[in-house]
C-alpha cells in the first residue's frame, strides 16, 4: 500500500505527494508558467530572437553574416568573413559590442546591427564580392568572386597593401578600403 502525505504551508494544503511516485498532480499555475516559457522564447534572449529574425537560425543568410564580419574586420577586429556564425564570430561580436557600449551578447540584435550599419552608411556597401572585385580590378587575384574571404582573397589583399605602401596586415582596414574604392563596383 502506497503511503500518501499531505504537505501544508501556513495551514494550507500544497497538494498530495507520494513517497514513491512524487507529485500526483500538476497545478494550473505550473502549467501556465511552462506554456509561457515555451511560447515566449524557451530561454532565448531578445538579441538572439532578433538575430534569428534577421539572418535565420539554421539556414542562415550568409551574406548578412559576411557583411557583419567584414565590417568588424574593417573596424580592426580579428575575424574572417566566411559567412558562418561560429564561435569565433560570436567572440568578435562580443568584443565589438563591448567597444561600442552595447549589451554584450554575442548576437546580432537590433542595436548591434544598427551600429554595424553606421559604418556602411559612411563607407559604402560592405560586401565581400565588392572587396574581391576591387582587388581583381586593381590587378590582384582574389580567386573566385564567391563572397567568402578565403586564403586567396587575404593574400591578394596583403599584396595590394604592400604594393600601395599601406601597412601590410592581410586584413581589411579603413586605409585599404579607401584605396580600393575606385576599383570597386558601386
Amino acid at each position: 500500500m502506497q503511503r500518501v502525505m499531505h504537505h501544508q504551508v501556513m495551514g494550507r494544503p500544497l497538494g498530495r505527494a507520494s513517497i514513491v511516485g512524487g507529485s500526483s498532480r500538476v497545478s494550473s499555475r505550473h502549467l501556465i508558467y511552462f506554456l509561457l516559457f515555451f511560447i515566449f522564447g524557451c530561454g532565448t534572449s531578445v538579441d538572439q530572437r532578433q538575430e534569428e529574425a534577421r539572418i535565420g537560425s539554421y539556414n542562415q543568410d550568409s551574406t548578412k553574416v559576411s557583411k557583419a564580419q567584414l565590417i568588424m574586420m574593417y573596424s580592426g577586429f580579428a575575424t574572417f568573413a566566411d559567412g558562418l556564425m561560429g564561435p569565433e564570430t560570436r567572440d568578435t561580436l562580443k568584443e565589438f559590442q563591448m567597444s561600442r557600449g552595447l549589451p554584450v551578447t554575442g548576437y546580432i540584435g537590433d542595436a548591434t546591427w544598427t551600429e554595424l550599419m553606421k559604418f556602411e552608411q559612411q563607407e559604402g556597401p560592405f560586401t565581400v564580392e565588392r572587396l574581391q572585385w576591387g582587388l581583381r580590378n586593381s590587378g590582384f587575384d582574389p580567386g573566385s568572386i564567391d563572397g567568402r574571404v578565403g586564403g586567396m582573397t587575404l593574400q591578394a589583399l596583403s599584396k595590394f597593401q604592400q604594393a600601395k605602401g599601406l601597412k601590410e596586415t592581410g586584413r581589411l582596414n579603413p586605409e585599404s578600403w579607401a584605396a580600393l574604392q575606385s576599383s570597386m563596383p558601386p
